[in-house]
C-alpha cells in the first residue's frame, strides 16, 4: 500500500499541496477593503475549495460555511463569474487531489458588490436562527461551536441531524448514519488536551518534551485553513502565554504538521507522531 505522501506529484501543482497549505491572500484582499481590521475575522467563515487554472495564474474558489455560497477570485481579490469550465472526464475520484488542476475556459469579471450580496444572502437569518452571539453576523466564525448549535436547533424542530467531517473516513460516515443523527455532543465542543507534563529529553539540543492528545476531529483545521488561528489559540492556552505564528510560513511538511515557534524567547517545535497526517498525537519539544 502506498504510503500518503508517496501519491504526490512532483513538479505541478496539485489540489492536495493547497488543501495543506491554502492560500488565503485572495479572499484576503477581497474582505480588507470591506471589514479593514477585521477582515481576518471575517475570513473564519470561510473554507478554501479549489483552485482552477485561467489566464497566466487561476481563480480561487471559497465556500461560506454559514450561507453555503461560492465566491470566485483572482489573485488580487477581483471576484468573477465562471461561464466554462474543463475538467478531466476521467478522474479518478480516490486519488483527485492529486492530479493537476482543473481549468477555467470562461470567466467575467463582476462588480464587487454583486458578488458580495450573492454569497451573504440571507446571512442574518441564518445567523439569527442558530446563535445567540451579538456580533455582526458577518463576522461569526463556522467553527465546531456554530456547528453545535445548528445542529440543537434543528434536532429541536424534529429533524435528524447527521454531522459528516471532512476528515471522516467511510467507516466513519457509516458509523454516524447508523447512530440515526447523532451529529455532534456539547461536550466534544471544546477541545480536551490530554498527558500535559514536561520531561527532561535526550535529544541533542532539547531541554525537555511533551506529548498532548486533541479530539481527532479537530485535526481537520488543516483541511479547513484555519492552521494559524487553531495552533495559536491552543499553544497560548497550553503554555499559558501569547503564542504569534504569524511569521510561520509552512505548517505542514510531507503534509505531516511539523513547525518551530519562539514565545518569551524560548524556541519550541510541535510536530505530529508518525506519518499519518490524521494523527491527532502531538509532540512538543522546548529547546534549550
Amino acid at each position: 500500500m502506498k504510503k500518503f505522501k508517496q501519491f504526490i506529484n512532483e513538479g505541478k501543482e496539485t489540489m492536495r499541496e493547497l488543501f495543506y497549505n491554502p492560500p488565503w491572500e485572495p479572499l484576503y484582499n477581497f474582505l480588507k477593503p470591506i471589514f479593514d481590521e477585521s477582515y481576518e475575522e471575517a475570513a473564519n467563515q470561510w473554507m478554501f475549495m479549489e483552485k482552477a487554472h485561467y489566464l497566466d495564474d487561476g481563480l480561487y474558489f471559497y465556500k461560506n460555511g454559514i450561507t453555503r455560497k461560492y465566491l470566485v477570485l483572482d489573485k488580487d481579490g477581483t471576484p468573477y463569474d465562471v461561464l466554462k469550465r474543463k475538467d478531466n472526464p476521467e478522474r479518478n475520484w480516490d486519488t483527485w487531489q492529486d492530479d493537476d488542476l482543473g481549468t477555467i475556459i470562461e470567466a467575467k469579471e463582476i462588480p464587487a458588490g454583486q458578488a458580495f450580496k450573492y454569497v451573504y444572502q440571507d446571512i442574518e437569518k441564518f445567523v439569527k436562527f442558530a446563535s445567540d452571539e451579538e456580533k455582526s453576523p458577518y463576522l461569526v466564525g463556522y467553527n465546531s461551536e456554530w456547528k453545535c448549535n445548528l445542529y440543537s436547533k434543528l434536532k429541536d424542530m424534529g429533524y435528524k441531524v447527521i454531522g459528516i467531517d471532512d476528515t471522516d473516513s467511510t467507516e466513519d460516515i457509516a458509523r454516524k448514519l447508523n447512530d440515526a443523527g447523532i451529529g455532534c455532543n456539547k461536550e466534544n465542543v471544546k477541545e480536551s488536551v490530554t498527558n500535559i507534563k514536561w520531561k527532561p529529553s535526550t535529544v541533542k539540543g532539547v531541554e525537555s518534551f511533551t506529548r498532548i492528545t486533541y479530539p481527532h476531529k479537530v485535526t481537520g483545521d488543516m483541511v479547513t485553513g484555519k492552521t494559524k488561528q487553531t495552533w495559536e489559540k491552543r499553544l497560548t492556552t497550553l503554555l499559558g502565554r501569547k503564542v504569534d505564528l504569524s511569521y510561520v510560513k509552512k505548517f505542514y511538511h510531507n503534509f505531516v504538521l511539523d513547525f518551530h515557534f519562539f514565545s518569551d524567547g524560548v524556541e519550541y517545535r510541535i510536530y505530529q507522531q508518525g506519518e499519518n497526517p490524521r494523527s491527532s498525537s502531538y509532540v512538543i519539544q522546548k529547546f534549550l
